[in-house]
């Protein structure tokens, strides 16, 4: 049976878990930890058996109440599949007869949209129309008419950059995954003991993020960056097609948002980092990152980057970098990437 190493209350523990549930069992520890830092500058010093009931009670209950809206939120779901499946027909019928439209106004040659333009696409929840119907704003419904030969040429484009990066997620998905919780649990270790590359004033404010599945874990570094002053901060969503809002936190004060990730409550302020940590599937080494396919970090990134000087920082596993990243106009550059192995500053690419 497979055991982790954790530390809890400043104490080391050597945890037995079943196959796959090390990350998991990790971040509970790392959560249970967080707790207990926050529940002392509350109460004090009332006792190190005491602070870790309240902690684990705390956490406990909390585990317990989001069970329950999983349980509420079952039958919800299970319509919104069904329905999915409905809208995925009628959506491949529009794809289809958009596709035959497209290919008749372009001229011999110049253009052929072939047919299942958009692969591995499976019905049911995630399903969408092709990507160059989505990323064109402002046109109703994409006819031949309202596509000129150079818009079409754009787009196949676009469909040929997004069908690559959904390849290249998938790939890269895959070796996170692979990557034994040891490992990662050292590559987070080793990040958070090397000096940071830039100047954190006591001031500064850096949003980090709540890990999920096998992303690195940022936490040790966003402790280390506390402790020379820097002000946390993390994000939260406010809508699809919209950049993340970032709020103040402190570790011991989130709840579960959005697909179960942690986040500072609503009432948090409302923060503009100064360093913004960033998760991410690949990278090369331009700085060009392949993250989740939502655009959420380059939407963030671009909008922090129009009202202030930021550094996009992102941090990986050195597995993870690829030789080049595929792009579009949207994507934007990270600053620095790092890794267990190297700091690697982008801005010198």
């Amino acid at each position: 049976m497979p055991q982790v190493s954790v530390t809890i209350n400043g104490r080391q523990f050597r945890m037995a878990c079943e196959n796959g549930e090390e990350a998991r069992l990790t971040r509970l520890a790392e959560d249970l930890d967080a707790r207990i830092v926050a529940l002392r500058a509350r109460f004090g010093e009332i006792g190190d058996t005491r602070l870790t009931v309240m902690a684990a009670l705390a956490l406990a209950d909390e585990l317990s109440e989001v069970k329950e809206k999983l349980q509420r939120l079952e039958p919800e779901l299970a319509t919104l599949q069904d329905a999915s499946v409905v809208s995925a027909d009628r959506a491949q019928a529009t794809q289809a007869a958009v596709v035959a439209a497209l290919n008749a106004a372009a001229e011999p040659g110049a253009l052929s949209i072939l047919k299942g333009a958009v692969p591995d696409r499976a019905r049911g929840l995630g399903h969408m129309a092709p990507t160059y119907f989505r990323r064109e704003p402002g046109i109703d419904a994409p006819t031949a008419i309202a596509a000129p030969r150079s818009r079409l040429r754009s787009m196949a484009q676009s469909t040929s950059i997004e069908d690559a990066k959904a390849a290249l997620r998938r790939q890269a998905r895959a070796r996170r995954d692979a990557l034994p919780a040891g490992v990662r649990a050292a590559a987070a270790q080793a990040i958070a003991a090397r000096p940071f590359p830039v100047a954190v004033m006591p001031d500064a404010i850096v949003a980090g993020f709540m890990p999920m599945g096998s992303e690195i874990n940022p936490i040790p570094l966003m402790r280390k960056l506390a402790d020379f002053g820097a002000q946390l901060a993390l994000p939260a969503v406010a809508g699809r097609g919209k950049p993340l809002t970032m709020r103040a936190f402190a570790f011991g004060e989130t709840m579960p948002g959005i697909w179960g990730i942690r986040e500072p409550a609503p009432e948090a302020p409302e923060v503009a980092p100064d360093i913004l940590i960033v998760p991410l599937l690949a990278f090369d080494r331009s700085g060009h990152r392949i993250g989740y396919g939502a655009g959420y970090y380059d939407m963030t990134v671009a909008a922090l980057r129009a009202r202030k000087t930021i550094i996009a920082c992102g941090v990986a596993f050195a597995a993870q970098e690829i030789s080049s990243v595929p792009t579009t106009p949207r994507d934007v550059r990270l600053d620095l990437v790092l890794t267990e192995r190297e700091v690697i500053d982008c801005r010198a690419m």
